[in-house]
């Protein structure tokens, strides 16, 4: 299971989150930076996902936006927007969005925990199922001190101050 982790700049944390997240991901580590923050991705060799393809690398990218996350989900309903040079369930996810706006996450079956990138700079958590913990200046796949779990199936806009609402999907089928 991978692990992701994001830390708003000015923040300092330990190694020990590092190693904490490190261990659902030990196959890679893969480190970028934003205006707002750095972030991190913990990779597993899971879904079919080929390591050394760089296209399949985080965070996925498409039309300027980004994606980093943890999800299993069912491709039934992916499979008209397949890409045959991305394996990564979670790339479909991000096509969507930028091409049908955030209401496509209704469409979404399966269990997840991203951050998502707008080309303005803005960053979103959404989760369901999957852990994702936050504190307000971090995000972790991981609980840490202080932190608390997020709620499945809402969109959150990870503001320099605080999580504020965007969209609540609380009521899409399939999101447990």
């Amino acid at each position: 299971m991978c692990g992701i982790l994001g830390v708003k700049k000015g923040i300092k944390i330990g190694d020990e989150l590092i190693q904490q997240n490190k261990v659902r991901g030990k196959a890679s580590r893969v480190a970028f930076e934003t205006p707002q923050g750095d972030f991190f991705h913990f990779r597993a060799p899971t879904s079919g996902c080929d390591l050394n393809n760089l296209s399949e690398a985080y965070p996925l990218t498409y039309e300027g936006w980004g994606l980093i996350g943890n999800g299993v989900i069912n491709e039934t309903y992916f499979k008209s927007i397949k890409d045959e040079n991305n394996n990564n369930d979670l790339y479909y996810i991000l096509k969507g969005i930028v091409k049908n706006g955030f209401k496509f996450l209704e469409k979404v079956e399966g269990c997840f925990a991203l951050a998502i990138f707008d080309p303005k700079g803005n960053i979103y958590l959404i989760k369901n199922t999957f852990p994702l913990y936050n504190n307000g200046k971090v995000f972790s796949s991981v609980k840490f001190k202080g932190s608390e779990l997020l709620e499945d199936g809402n969109l959150l806009n990870w503001t320099r101050d605080k999580l504020e609402m965007k969209l609540n999907l609380k009521d899409s089928p399939f999101l447990i």
